[in-house]
């Protein structure tokens, strides 16, 4: 269940509900996304470092250095990542929520509020090929998977950069542990101790958690 404070920062989040077509309520949206889950808040403030970072992956500018991600948890276990985002499709806007799974891969798109007319939105279908789908050359409609829709081509291309700069600032915000490659032993040997080799370089500044700066 939905605190008020969740549902209050949602509001200011999207700023659309007050006008144009209101498919869902936030809540609903995270409830579709990730049933019988409990949702936390959390605030990132990218860095200009990290907003580079998302144009050069995603090729499309961060429009904000603000982002706010719900986390969704079943239990002590996270469920995956919901994120709302307000952009500009012809002269109007519209409200997705994009919800992202625990391999960084699109799991949900709802179209939440709808300011141009409705002539102008995909089918509901048409969201499903975003399932699954990871930051790569297949979430594109001219070189990838993503099919286009006649009389829709602006919200088609609108929906897909804005899952494109979502999942590369998911990818900063939670990047993806990739474990060490190390040798297996026979049983009752240990191994030879080594030099520990440098980390890599690590990726651009991500930006600020509620509590803590990433620089």
């Amino acid at each position: 269940m939905l605190s008020y404070n969740l549902l209050a920062g949602l509001v200011i989040t999207g700023g659309l509900f007050a006008q144009g077509k209101l498919f869902l309520e936030p809540a609903e949206a995270l409830e579709l996304a990730f049933p019988k889950c409990k949702f936390e808040r959390k605030t990132h403030v990218l860095s200009d470092a990290a907003k580079a970072e998302i144009k050069k992956r995603s090729g499309h500018a961060a429009p904000r250095s603000m982002i706010y991600v719900y986390e969704a948890r079943k239990g002590k276990e996270v469920a995956g990542y919901a994120y709302f985002d307000r952009h500009r499709v012809r002269s109007k806007k519209e409200l997705l929520m994009v919800a992202v799974d625990t391999k960084a891969r699109a799991r949900r798109i709802e179209v939440v509020a709808f300011e141009e007319p409705v002539d102008y939105m995909p089918r509901g279908i048409w969201y499903e090929q975003f399932r699954k789908q990871v930051l790569g050359n297949d979430l594109s409609v001219k070189t990838g998977v993503i099919k286009p829709v006649a009389g829709c081509t602006l919200t088609v291309h609108a929906t897909v950069d804005t899952v494109r700069r979502i999942l590369a600032s998911h990818q900063l915000i939670y990047p993806v542990k990739k474990p060490v490659p190390g040798k297996k032993t026979a049983p009752g040997k240990k191994l030879a101790k080594s030099t520990p080799k440098p980390s890599a370089r690590p990726s651009p500044a991500v930006g600020e958690s509620v509590s803590q700066r990433l620089r």
